[in-house]
């Protein structure tokens, strides 16, 4: 799967600093806990 540029631009319009990406409530962790939920979804 191939995303976009522009989905990736509209994902990191508000990240400023490499903090609001990779910090504590960064983007990076709100994904994490996305993946987890969508796993144990799939295996519920």
């Amino acid at each position: 799967m191939t995303i976009s540029k522009e989905l990736l631009n509209e994902f990191l319009k508000d990240v400023e600093r490499p903090e609001n990406l990779l910090g504590g409530t960064g983007l990076m962790k709100e994904l994490k806990i996305m993946e987890r939920m969508l796993g144990a979804e799939l295996t519920a």
